[in-house]
């Protein structure tokens, strides 16, 4: 039996004691009431305070994936690495949500920084990495692809941050790139 549990029987023992029960009239003034009353008042205040303290759930703080976008345009990818200068932008969502809504998330932060005529999904190469888990970019535009990004960012003690990049791409090889993820979706 758990500590927790040795307590709380303990407690529940004493409290069930005749003695201990409190008075049937509420009106009775504390001068009235003996000291070993006084001291079971208090006693049964102190083990109400002990079972919450032992048995209350803490809050649990809703667990978020902290994302750092780099968003590459179309112009900037044709520049060599080194002068390549991608915009920055986070976004933090919960743990649980959906693909649709980090997808969502992604394009209206894309919209934001590279302001398109139009905007899908598929016009942009997106990938992904985490620090000491994933650190080969893998492709992020399927559930699938989400499925364990989630589970590699909390395979540790704490949610980590995920790098995503998204590089603007142009007409054929969107295309293809469409032509392919339809085909594997089937």
């Amino acid at each position: 039996m758990t500590l927790a549990k040795s307590i709380l029987a303990l407690l529940f023992t004493i409290y069930q004691h005749p003695l201990i029960q409190p008075p049937e009239s509420r009106n009775t003034p504390p001068k009235a009431m003996n000291k070993m009353m006084m001291m079971v008042r208090v006693y049964i205040h102190f083990k109400i305070v002990l079972i919450s303290i032992v048995f209350a759930a803490p809050s649990e703080p809703s667990k978020t994936i902290t994302y750092i976008l780099s968003i590459i345009s179309h112009s900037e990818a044709k520049k060599t690495v080194s002068k390549c200068i991608p915009v920055g932008r986070c976004l933090e969502l919960q743990l649980d949500e959906p693909w649709d809504t980090l997808q969502a998330q992604i394009l209206v932060q894309i919209n934001s920084t590279l302001h398109p005529s139009e905007i899908q999904f598929f016009d942009y190469n997106i990938s992904f990495t985490i620090a000491c888990t994933v650190s080969q970019p893998l492709p992020l535009n399927s559930v699938a692809n989400y499925s364990f990004l989630v589970l590699q960012a909390t395979k540790g003690k704490s949610v980590v941050t995920v790098k995503i990049t998204c590089e603007q791409m142009v007409g054929g090889v969107r295309d293809h790139l469409m032509v392919l993820c339809e085909y594997m979706a089937h």
